[in-house]
Order: C-alpha cells, then sequence, then structure tokens
C-alpha cells in the first residue's frame, strides 16, 4: 500500500535533484555594502575582514572578497586606511604603488602590460591595469580611490574567462556611494 506511495516521491525527489539548471539562472552574488556595492561573479569561497591591532598600521581595516566561477577567479579588496597611514600620502598615492607593483611582478616573470589607464567611477579616480602572464594568463586589476579607501578588484584566468560578460558585469555593477 505505501509502496507505490514511496516509489512516486522518489521518482519526484529523483526528477528535482537532477534537473539542469534553468537557462539564464544567475550563480552572481549581490555584495551592498554602505559604501559601495557589486555583483560578485559567483558566492565567494572566502570573505576576510581584519583590522590591525599593532605594528606598523594599527587601526588600517581590510576587507576581502574572494572566490571562483568556472575559470574565472575574482577578488574584490577593501582598504580603509587612518589617518595615521597616510601621512601626507594619498589612497590615491597607495593605489598607484599598488598598479606599479603588480606590473613589474608580471613583467619580472617575463609577463607583459596590455593596458595601463586613469579611469573614474561615480566621481573618484581609478587606474586599470590589464597584464598577461608568461602562461597568457590574464590579469586585470581596477583600484578606485575614495576618501580615505582604496578598493581592488581583481579578475584572473584564460583571456575568454576575463572578457566575459561574467567579467565585464563584475567590473560594471561596482559602485561607489557617497
Amino acid at each position: 500500500m505505501f509502496r507505490p506511495f514511496l516509489v512516486s516521491i522518489f521518482s519526484l525527489f529523483l526528477t528535482i535533484a537532477f534537473l539542469p539548471a534553468q537557462a539564464g539562472a544567475t550563480k552572481t552574488r549581490s555584495v551592498d555594502e554602505k559604501l559601495f556595492s557589486v555583483q560578485l561573479p559567483a558566492a565567494p569561497s572566502s570573505v576576510r575582514e581584519v583590522t590591525d591591532k599593532g605594528g606598523k598600521d594599527p587601526g588600517r581595516k581590510t576587507k576581502s572578497y574572494r572566490g571562483k566561477s568556472g575559470e574565472l577567479e575574482f577578488e574584490l579588496i577593501v582598504v580603509e586606511y587612518t589617518k595615521n597611514d597616510l601621512q601626507g600620502i594619498s589612497p590615491a598615492d597607495y593605489m598607484r604603488g599598488y598598479r606599479t607593483a603588480e606590473s613589474n611582478a608580471v613583467e619580472r616573470k617575463k609577463g607583459k602590460v596590455i593596458e595601463d589607464k586613469g579611469i573614474s567611477r561615480d566621481g573618484f579616480g581609478g587606474l586599470s591595469l590589464l597584464l598577461e602572464d608568461a602562461n597568457k594568463k590574464l590579469l586585470h586589476f581596477v583600484w578606485y580611490a575614495a576618501d580615505d579607501r582604496v578598493y581592488q578588484l581583481k579578475l584572473s584566468g584564460p583571456k575568454t574567462a576575463v572578457e566575459s560578460a561574467e567579467g565585464k558585469q563584475f567590473f560594471d555593477s561596482f559602485k561607489l556611494k557617497k
């Protein structure tokens, strides 16, 4: 008596469990913070928040989101500097320092700079740096300096993944709030 019922329930479970993903279904994740918002290519595998309690930068806050979607690796890092950190150096100067460090590291490993340009978003200045490493993997960095913060967005992977619609959406969805 219960056996046909159980078989029906089990069949329904198998049908639902193995249904293909709906076309156009999104796997992105929205991050909506007080000062910014962004659409990540996937749910992050790592979210870290660190406040430096001592050392050379006490009070500096860093929050990072890292993950992977297929062959596309993504990272968003937000660094909030203290007045002590800045000491006459602007977040824009830090941003330019990050750019120089990344491009030098890739060039030392026989990679090359493909694009290096100034950009802006929501009234704040930024930089875009596209690198290709020795293995033909692309690394696309975008930095914005806003008040006492620097935002770093990074995509890496094969050219098709970094230049995909998913990669473009990651950069285009980033919004700074006033």
